[in-house]
């Protein structure tokens, strides 16, 4: 089932689902930027390794979690690809007039928990860190002061 009479409005591209796509590439590439900044320091879990030291260059040098900034900008712009791009793509597709359409409410509370867990782990990760490094995180904390968004937060 659609609901559109035409299912020619799913092949436009809206100016939306441009910046929604454009965010997300840039968002991977800075969350590999992280990763390759990290090295074998990078890890799903928080850890301090034997041979641990504060990374504080390229994206780190900017804000103390990139990764995450850049994570969260990757699935928000996705939710503006889909949700918000030329009169809401999931709309247009039909999925919201199935049964289906709790996936897509589902994927949305996942998203909001996303953005509450990675808040919350990076206050975590900077206890950790000030607690190894001491004096090293403290400088490092006052040079770096944002922690997700330059100049804002």
């Amino acid at each position: 089932p659609h609901p559109t009479s035409s299912l020619e409005t799913l092949n436009q591209l809206s100016g939306y689902f441009l910046v929604g796509i454009t965010a997300t590439i840039l968002a991977s590439l800075i969350r590999a930027w992280c990763y390759a900044t990290l090295g074998h320091l990078f890890t799903y879990n928080v850890t301090v390794f034997p041979d641990h030291s504060l990374v504080t260059s390229s994206p780190y040098t900017y804000v103390r979690h990139p990764s995450y900034t850049s994570g969260l900008l990757m699935l928000f712009s996705i939710a503006i690809t889909y949700l918000i791009s030329g009169g809401n793509y999931l709309t247009k597709c039909g999925i919201m007039a199935t049964p289906f359409k709790w996936l897509v409410w589902c994927w949305i509370a996942s998203v909001l928990f996303t953005a509450i867990s990675l808040k919350n782990r990076a206050k975590v990760e900077d206890r950790l860190m000030k607690k190894t490094f001491s004096t090293e995180w403290i400088v490092y904390r006052e040079q770096v002061r944002y922690a997700f968004i330059l100049y804002i937060f």
